[in-house]
């Protein structure tokens, strides 16, 4: 690679965002140290997910060729080597890049991945340089995953699980028929039924050996089976992500998942009994979201549970209405509870829980959740940052590169041109 050279990166800097990692090369050879593409970044203000406060005239030194931030110092306080291209950034803001916490690419697509390489797109110009993928075709996203994972490609990295499910889920959703695509529902490294006689490690493995991230728990799992499938995904150091209830494991049952999702589920913490999924997909079923029992002290015991977990509020609050299936409160119910969430210490992931068509370069779907997050629960911006940053970066399982701007993580940024703790909209400004 020759000096001072940042290949299609240059483009990115500031009409889309900095994602270095795709500009670096695989390869190495002795001269790696003379041919280090170094690339300065000076005078900018930094938000970098650890400190409580933006940070002005930093510099932050990058190489290209390892796609890695090499140091951070205040710009002037060091001399920059004679090989190393400076950009002067004044006026600008860097921040990690965002994440979407919740989406589906291809669950209403079968093996289609072109409408998911359109929102993709769209994401990406929106700053969006990660995205968490809740269940879909699993060969739709296997093509869309190597898409995000090429160099100069403008992409987001994907994350996608293998969705995992009881039989009966199967025969009383439609969605299988697109999850599975050419595939046979329940029967594939990206879509397995789980039953008693499951062998759990072996689908762990598998899910893993396809390219899976993670497994995500959604419905029809009894409580023996969602409590043997995390600990054997836990022996392969394989994240979990789940349901809040799955119909018929409780919440109770879920502990240790990297994440909750949706805070509807909350609704069944101090339940006695949990319907089976196709009680709860049965006509005229309505649950009844009794706002009383957020303050009880069983509620409260489930969010230290949460806390001391590590366990990601995947909170979901853009997908609620209170004219969902006839049930009452819902949306009440569910912006008391994630802010009580909050309040006890549970840290809270932004998604949009959205799919393809909802996605357009002027539909901000992921900043109207983090919004929506700061919003009721009465969060900072510099925390509502965070929910789609190094957050979600925990919920995945990519946190020790990625979420944060520290010295030896991947240089996966963007760059703005109005500041976003002065007012959340300013994301636009890529």
């Amino acid at each position: 690679m020759k000096k001072k050279v940042i290949k299609r990166c240059s483009f990115l800097i500031l009409i889309l965002s900095i994602i270095f990692v795709k500009c670096s090369s695989n390869g190495s050879n002795e001269n790696d140290k003379i041919n280090q593409s170094l690339v300065a970044y000076t005078n900018l203000d930094l938000i970098d997910g650890i400190s409580a406060s933006i940070k002005t005239g930093q510099t932050v030194l990058i190489d290209v060729k390892k796609g890695e931030i090499i140091d951070i110092f205040e710009t002037g306080s060091k001399t920059n080597d004679d090989d190393t291209e400076e950009k002067n950034m004044e006026g600008k803001v860097m921040m990690p890049g965002l994440i979407e916490g919740h989406f589906h690419l291809a669950s209403t697509v079968g093996d289609d991945s072109s409408l998911g390489k359109i929102s993709m797109e769209n994401m990406f110009k929106q700053g969006i340089t990660s995205v968490r993928d809740m269940a879909g075709n699993g060969i739709a996203l296997t093509e869309l995953k190597t898409l995000g994972s090429e160099k100069n490609n403008p992409y987001p990295k994907i994350y996608f699980s293998c969705l995992v499910t009881g039989i009966d889920f199967i025969s009383g959703d439609d969605r299988t028929t697109d999850t599975a695509g050419s595939g046979t529902a329940g029967e594939e490294a990206w879509f397995i039924t789980l039953d008693d006689n499951t062998d759990v490690v072996q689908l762990v493995q598998d899910a893993k050996s396809f390219g899976c991230t993670a497994l995500k728990l959604y419905a029809d799992i009894s409580s023996a089976n969602a409590k043997r499938i995390i600990i054997a995904a836990k022996s392969l150091d394989f994240p979990v992500w789940s349901h809040g209830t799955l119909y018929k494991a409780s919440p109770w049952d879920i502990e240790g998942v990297h994440s909750f999702s949706h805070s509807d589920f909350f609704n069944y913490v101090t339940d006695a009994s949990i319907p089976t999924y196709l009680e709860s997909n049965s006509d005229g079923f309505v649950e009844d979201f009794n706002i009383n029992k957020i303050n009880s002290s069983e509620m409260q015991s489930y969010f230290d549970l949460l806390k001391r977990n590590n366990t990601i509020l995947d909170a979901t609050l853009s997908a609620y209405s209170d004219d969902q299936s006839g049930e009452q409160d819902i949306t009440k119910f569910t912006h008391e509870v994630t802010k009580s969430a909050h309040l006890r210490g549970v840290e809270i992931g932004a998604g949009s829980d959205n799919f393809n068509e909802s996605v357009t370069s002027n539909n901000f779907l992921l900043l109207n959740e983090i919004k929506l997050i700061k919003e009721i629960t009465g969060m900072s911006e510099m925390n509502a940052l965070k929910t789609a940053t190094i957050n979600n970066a925990k919920s995945i399982g990519i946190d020790d590169e990625y979420g944060t701007i520290e010295i030896g993580k991947k240089a996966d940024l963007i760059i703005l041109n109005d500041n976003p703790l002065e007012n959340l909209d300013n994301l636009k400004s890529i």
